[in-house]
């Protein structure tokens, strides 16, 4: 059975749809064919903040659409995001891999994109905004207002991902959390 790049490319577009606009303000999520499984991917616009640190594109997750056990592959870090939810996925110790990867069974994945709960849409931000890894920072000019507004300001909510000032203030409870 070849790969079924239409399905891909509408399950990209269900996962685009549930990020917050605001988090894909500079960046875009794609699907970039590969000769194996193909793979889900965040293209980041060059900017002052990101410059240097990442290179290239940040694969969100894989996806494989033929065979017997279509499934979707992430970060094994994000997998208890999905726990109480109707996803299938293989756990860590089930998995023979070098990479830090799990399986989740492609089907079930979709079920949620087709009829999203608000835990999902969370899961979803947060594994998109958990891929990028930046150096840490303490806060920028912003973080008065940022107080105020009770979330982060910042031009790049990627970049942002790395301000001290947003996790201590999600900790407390004053931000948004994921």
């Amino acid at each position: 059975m070849k790969k079924d790049i239409e399905t891909e490319q509408q399950i990209v577009d269900k996962i685009t749809a549930l990020i917050k606009p605001e988090n894909l303000h500079l960046a875009k999520i794609l699907l970039q064919e590969n000769k194996g499984n193909d793979s889900i991917i965040i293209k980041l616009e060059n900017n002052p903040w990101r410059n240097g640190f990442i290179k290239g594109d940040i694969i969100l997750a894989r996806i494989k659409t033929n065979g017997d056990n279509p499934y979707l592959n992430f970060k094994n870090k994000f997998l208890y995001l999905f726990d109480g939810m109707d996803i299938k996925y293989l756990p860590v110790s089930d998995l023979e891999t070098e990479y830090d990867w799990a399986r989740v069974e492609l089907n079930s994945f979709v079920k949620l994109l087709d009829n999203p709960t608000e835990d999902f849409i969370k899961a979803i931000n947060a594994i998109y905004l958990g891929n990028a890894i930046f150096p840490e920072f303490g806060c920028c000019s912003k973080h008065m207002e940022c107080t105020k507004a009770g979330r982060c300001l910042h031009i790049d909510p990627l970049y942002a991902t790395a301000c001290q000032y947003q996790k201590l203030m999600k900790r407390k409870g004053v931000f948004e959390n994921f």
